[in-house]
């Protein structure tokens, strides 16, 4: 399949808050920061938004995404992540496609297999710094089509994101850009630091 064939698929965005200090001064003990992230993957249904240079249209990227309108399809993540310390989240399900047909005297039999989709997550956010260190593992993989249970079963679609990058704290950042969606994750601090 060629990637210049298949429709634009943006793939992410980071926004982080401005960090106060790493640590409480009032408390003997260092108490890290925990942050609330939140991942979108998403298709832009149109060609609207020009992604030749992704640091100058963010802004515009971040609402044509969030525009349900503009996209073919969105998935969204929230965690929470303790600084220093990886956050891993998994999430997904079986589902069963037609492998082949199997005829004999008694009729047609449908051989069934199981194939898994669904999403997984692993990060570890870090002061930098003034900015955060973002070290990213992303997968996901979906249908491409309808599972209508005949032959041929449907495409699967897979997308892998790995980075390591800085990001300021409350600023969207697109990390990549691929043909199939876009990958936007927001970093704030959660309310109790």
């Amino acid at each position: 399949m060629r990637l210049d064939a298949l429709p634009m698929l943006a793939i992410a965005v980071f926004s982080i808050a401005a960090p106060p200090p790493a640590f409480t001064q009032d408390s003997s003990e260092a108490t890290p920061r925990t942050f609330l992230v939140t991942i979108v993957e998403a298709r832009l249904s149109e060609q609207n938004v020009s992604l030749t240079k992704p640091g100058e249209n963010v802004d515009e990227l971040w609402a044509a995404l969030r525009d349900s309108s503009k996209t073919e399809w969105s998935e969204s993540v929230q965690c929470t992540a303790l600084e220093g310390l990886k956050t891993r989240l998994m999430f997904g399900r079986n589902v069963a496609f037609v492998a082949g047909i199997t005829e004999s005297p008694h009729g047609k039999t449908k051989n069934m297999t199981d194939k898994p989709l669904g999403t997984g997550v692993s990060l570890v956010v870090t002061e930098s710094g003034k900015k955060l260190k973002l070290d990213i593992e992303y997968q996901s993989s979906r249908l491409a089509g309808e599972n209508n249970g005949e032959l041929p079963p449907p495409d699967l679609e897979t997308n892998q994101y790995n980075s390591s990058t800085l990001l300021e704290l409350g600023k969207i950042q697109v990390l990549a850009l691929t043909p199939n969606s876009s990958l936007l994750i927001r970093i704030d601090l959660e309310a109790s630091n």
